[in-house]
């Protein structure tokens, strides 16, 4: 089975206002094989395209104040030669399964249920990159991960598991967001491992969320911002030695 995607989203492409990620391309094709897709084709969404049939939910909406819909597009394939196919509302819980109720669920921090919308942990991969080396010179050494530009539907301070660093699974804690202490405007995605040090750049490490710790906060001095992520470390420590 062959599947084609668009990269970059089309909302990514149309406005600054895109919904933020909440899996990443490479994610996605790794689920799509889980799921038996053998091929993915990767289109520019600018490409013009000659389309033969469209696969859309039945309550799908489109346009100006979303006034298109699945008989709108019956209509535009019958004049452009293209087919439309529907298919059934997926529901959990008399819920309606969409990626704006996961991401509502992820920032209330409803990991399970949003876990459970998605069909498999939540995790954030990424390749290890150079970062502004702060979390070093405090004493907590942290890897970045590059996002590309990509804006996640987490933020805060969780404790997380890492694959890709060793051939075991390690543990850390994982601030996500725009570090507001030294006046961040991007978001960021850093981890600090626990209990191990070493040169990780440019592995490509997937990072799974386990539970939120905190939200992200600014603080007036760097010692207040140590002092804090010690006890978060600790925090951290505590939950993984309770789970085992």
């Amino acid at each position: 089975m062959i599947l084609l995607v668009f990269e970059p989203q089309p909302k990514e492409y149309l406005s600054k206002l895109a919904p933020k990620r909440l899996t990443i391309l490479r994610d996605k094709i790794k689920y799509f094989k889980c799921l038996g897709i053998t091929e993915v084709i990767c289109i520019n969404f600018i490409r013009v395209l000659n389309i033969k049939c469209i696969i859309i939910g039945e309550d799908f909406k489109f346009g100006y104040k979303a006034r298109g819909d699945i008989n709108l597009l019956k209509f535009q394939g019958k004049k452009l030669g293209f087919d439309v196919v529907p298919v059934k509302t997926y529901k959990i819980s008399h819920n309606r399964v969409s990626s704006t109720l996961i991401r509502r669920a992820l920032k209330k921090n409803n990991l399970q249920y949003a876990e459970k919308m998605l069909g498999h942990t939540y995790c954030i991969s990424g390749k290890v990159i150079h970062g502004s080396s702060i979390g070093k010179t405090i004493g907590v050494p942290t890897i970045n991960i590059s996002l590309k530009n990509k804006k996640l539907a987490v933020n805060g301070v969780y404790a997380v598991k890492l694959n890709g660093i060793t051939n075991n699974i390690v543990y850390g804690i994982a601030n996500i967001g725009i570090k507001p202490t030294f006046f961040g405007i991007q978001q960021n995605v850093e981890v600090h491992i626990l209990n191990m040090n070493g040169n990780f750049y440019f592995k490509y490490v997937e990072i799974i969320i386990k539970k939120k710790i905190r939200e992200e906060l600014k603080f007036p001095s760097i010692s207040k911002l140590k002092k804090q992520i010690l006890n978060d470390i600790k925090r951290v420590n505590d939950y993984f030695k309770e789970k085992k």
